[in-house]
C-alpha cells in the first residue's frame, strides 16, 4: 500500500510505466514488475482506473493484472 503514495503517485491502484506502456496493478505487485526501477527511472504515471490506462494505449503487465480473477479490474 505505501507504493501507492511514492513517487508520482497520489494513493492510485493503477501505476503505468511510460517507458514501456505497461500497467501494473499496485495491489498484486510482483517482485518481477521492477516497480521500484520504473519509479526511480521517474516512468511511473499513476491511473485511477485500468480503462483509463487502456485508453491510453497502456498494455497490462502479465505477472499483477489478472483481469479475470478480481471482480474489481472487470471492464
Amino acid at each position: 500500500m505505501t507504493r501507492r503514495f511514492a513517487g508520482r503517485m497520489a494513493g492510485e491502484r493503477w501505476l503505468g510505466n511510460e517507458a514501456k506502456k505497461e500497467v501494473h496493478d499496485l495491489d498484486r505487485e510482483k517482485k518481477e514488475c521492477l516497480i521500484h526501477e520504473i519509479m526511480d527511472a521517474d516512468n511511473d504515471v499513476a491511473f485511477i482506473t485500468i480503462e483509463d490506462a487502456h485508453e491510453q494505449g497502456y498494455t497490462d503487465c502479465p505477472y499483477c493484472v489478472d483481469l479475470e480473477a478480481d471482480e474489481s479490474c472487470k471492464i
